[in-house]
């Protein structure tokens, strides 16, 4: 390269660098340290849409929105394809009242990108400032009423309820959703698919009791429905009323009706086969907790002894999907293949050993596992329970996750029960462990940042008595619902019943993955939920520095515990309560000890690099010696 190519791309890395900077400072909420950033980016390439957007986003920030929309414009103008760029516009149409615009914008970005949870949330704020879609409901209805025989006015009035209340359901605005749902049962009541939506609206504000009544009316329409029928044991293992051995029996009637599934007749593995075809199958090989836990293990298989198979069923792939390719022997995309043609295809592989990785969530392929298509097949990692399934020979989990013998009765498959069943690959994002946030603002911040339905009624009872016996604590909740104004409003109710005042307690929706880690910053000690353990959270907030106080003992066969095992691997087994007294006491004992708790979390994050949680070699070995153990019985 010559001396002027070099120069150009010296100018072209200097900009970027610039640019990034900028996107950094925005992000930290530092609008007036941006702002010249991006003046000089585009200085000295006006064409930079990223510049131009970002340029148009301080803008807005700054309250100058003509400006904002121009600057925004222009970046659309260049790059027509970003639905960023769309959202923000949005946004702007927002803050200037344009509601009916702001609608059209917000739509158009989701069909640049169709699953965004917060182009829905936008939208769905949009729709109900706007009114226009909700006028135009209340004249369908008030017409129809009064000409009972309007087919095709009716029509129309069921799809613009499917879309009110479908973009209510995406954009987490679930009381509403639930609301439009049951305006379109009454003009379509046998519709399985809504009752379906209003199942899982229900489950994420953890309402069971009506999750539960809805799918089962779904099912009693098509009863073959699998979707539905998985959501139903899903579901099942959250409800706060039934026991170990009532969810399990839900689980088992599942499986019960796969019993007469055609199966292959194959032979056992060689004892001593060298090497092994090993079959991993997972809708998750993605950016996703499952692959934070398979990706050390798959990094780590003797390929010698070892020939390594994934049957990927996501659709999406990102650099977590190609960090992965990257260390298998064999790479299968089986999303768009019928279960016969998966058997096929693990059959033509000569799988000895099929790992399934999802459970009964969303995206498995237990189908395929009902018709044995490997000599030994086994369920390991995505679910914290039992498939129900007797075609499924062996769940693999450990003595601390599913303690011997109670967990035994509880499960069609036989426990392998290996040292440990967790192994975690840190973040690679570099976000550092800041000192316990309580030396500077003079009081404990707990937290909890997990999935509404794991917070049920006795989890947040004993928040509040924690609160109570450290009045001047704080308690920080993430979960997804709290994006909405509404459910916030209802939970706040519920902690001001109590007597915690509503400074006491944040409600925040989910962050960005950089964001929620640099949350942990603000938290001294994490509180786990009870009726399921969190995983990959707790694993997180070791990794940040934040101690974590589990429950070892709640309700076996509604979810392993997660939390006791991650302890243990981790080497913080005194975090770990036997009783919810204990739990209380633990919480209490850190908060009390101020220094103590600062010495913790300065060492915590190389103490957890260290310990068995992260050694991938040692776990896989582990993992590798099981599987030749069941080859050889």
């Amino acid at each position: 390269m010559n001396k002027t190519g070099k120069n150009q791309s010296k100018k072209i890395s200097d900009l970027n660098d610039l640019l990034m900077h900028g996107i950094k400072s925005l992000e930290r909420g530092n609008v007036d340290q941006s702002f010249p950033l991006f003046e000089k980016v585009l200085e000295h390439d006006p064409q930079n849409a990223d510049a131009l957007h970002f340029y148009g986003v301080t803008h807005m920030r700054k309250g100058d929105l003509k400006n904002s929309l121009t600057f925004v414009e222009k970046a659309i103008k260049i790059n027509p394809s970003l639905a960023t760029y769309y959202n923000t516009k949005g946004l702007i149409l927002k803050h200037l009242g344009l509601w009916h615009k702001a609608v059209e914008i917000f739509e158009y970005a989701i069909t640049l990108k169709p699953e965004d949870p917060i182009l829905y949330s936008h939208l769905s704020e949009a729709v109900i400032k706007d009114k226009s879609y909700l006028r135009q409901i209340e004249h369908y209805k008030k017409v129809i009423n009064s000409s009972l025989n309007n087919k095709s006015l009716k029509n129309e009035l069921i799809t613009l309820l499917k879309k009110i209340s479908t973009i209510f359901m995406k954009g987490a605005y679930y009381n509403k959703a639930i609301y439009y749902f049951h305006e379109l049962l009454q003009y379509s009541p046998d519709d399985a698919i809504i009752y379906s939506n209003l199942a899982s609206c229900y489950f994420t504000i953890g309402k069971m009791t009506e999750a539960l009544l809805n799918l089962s009316k779904a099912i009693s329409i098509i009863p073959h429905n699998y979707n539905i029928q998985h959501n139903l044991l899903f579901c099942s293992k959250y409800h706060p009323e039934l026991s170990c051995k009532e969810v399990f029996q839900i689980h088992k009637d599942w499986g019960r009706q796969f019993a007469n599934t055609p199966k292959f007749s194959l032979k056992s593995p060689i004892k001593n086969k060298q090497p092994l075809h090993i079959g991993y199958v997972s809708p998750d090989f993605y950016l996703h907790p499952v692959s934070i836990f398979f990706a050390p293990i798959l990094k780590n298989h003797d390929q010698e002894e070892y020939k390594i198979f994934c049957y990927a069923n996501n659709a999406v792939s990102d650099p977590m999907t190609e960090e992965l390719k990257q260390h298998a022997y064999q790479w299968r995309d089986i999303h768009t293949l019928s279960d016969d043609h998966v058997v096929q295809q693990i059959q033509a592989d000569k799988i000895d050993i099929l790992v399934d990785l999802a459970g009964p969530t969303n995206g498995n392929r237990l189908l395929v596992f009902t018709q044995k298509p490997s000599p030994v097949q086994c369920t390991y990692m995505g679910y914290q329970g039992t498939t129900g399934l007797t075609q499924i020979d062996y769940c693999i989990t450990d003595f601390f996750a599913d303690p011997y013998p109670e967990a035994d009765n509880l499960y069609t498959e036989r426990l392998l029960r290996i040292p440990t069943s967790f192994c975690f690959q840190p973040p690679s994002i570099p976000v550092e462990v800041s000192k316990t946030p309580a030396l500077e603002k003079g009081y404990i911040t707990f937290g909890c940042l997990t999935q509404y339905p794991r917070i049920d009624q006795y989890c947040r009872e004993t928040f509040i008595r924690i609160l109570q016996q450290i009045p001047s604590s704080r308690l920080i909740l993430q979960t997804k619902p709290f994006s909405g104004e509404e459910f916030c409003q209802k939970e706040m109710d519920l902690f001001e019943a109590a007597g915690i005042s509503k400074d006491r307690v944040s409600l925040l929706p989910f962050y960005p993955f950089e964001n929620y880690l640099c949350l942990h910053n603000q938290i001294d000690i994490i509180l786990d939920t009870f009726i399921e353990n969190s995983a990959t959270t707790l694993c997180n907030a070791l990794w940040m520095g934040v101690p974590v106080v589990s429950l070892s003992k709640y309700r076996f066969g509604s979810g392993r515990r997660a939390g006791a095992s991650i302890l243990n691997a981790a080497g913080c087994t005194e975090w770990l309560a036997e009783d919810v007294d204990q739990y209380i006491q633990i919480s209490t004992h850190l908060a009390n000890h101020l220094e103590k708790l600062n010495q913790t979390r300065k060492k915590l994050r190389s103490k957890v690099l260290a310990s068995d949680l992260c050694n991938g070699y040692k776990f896989t070995r582990a993992l590798e010696q099981a599987y030749r153990s069941i080859v050889s019985f």
